[in-house]
């Protein structure tokens, strides 16, 4: 629902605007602050006293998410050997859609345990 696109949304404008920030003042400051940022915003989820303020921190969680996931797929990609980068690269995308699959089983574990 309109939830859910507010975190794709924020993902769409924080991937444009973190690589910028991450070409000038660096990648790990870059990556450090998108992790900080999604940690703090999600954590304000679960705490927003309303509908359209959980709206708001759910888009500022997707724009800290959108960054955190192009930035660290090129740390990653610049620390690692040239030899190895295929493989790797292979293995970091490919456990994306794995705990995409794995977190949405344990939702519906969680959901019907507890009746939710």
């Amino acid at each position: 629902g309109f939830l859910g696109s507010m975190v794709y949304f924020g993902m769409l404008l924080g991937a444009a605007i973190w690589s910028v920030v991450g070409d000038r003042v660096g990648r790990r400051f870059a990556f450090m602050s998108t992790v900080v940022f999604t940690s703090v915003f999600g954590l304000a989820s679960a705490f927003a006293p309303n509908f359209p303020v959980l709206i708001l921190c759910r888009f500022l969680v997707g724009f800290g998410l959108g960054g955190n996931l192009p930035i660290d797929y090129s740390l990653f990609m610049e620390y690692l050997a040239t030899k190895n980068r295929g493989m790797f690269s292979v293995l970091l995308s490919g456990f994306w859609p794995i705990g995409v699959m794995l977190s949405s089983w344990l939702t519906l574990v969680v959901m019907n345990r507890y009746g939710w």
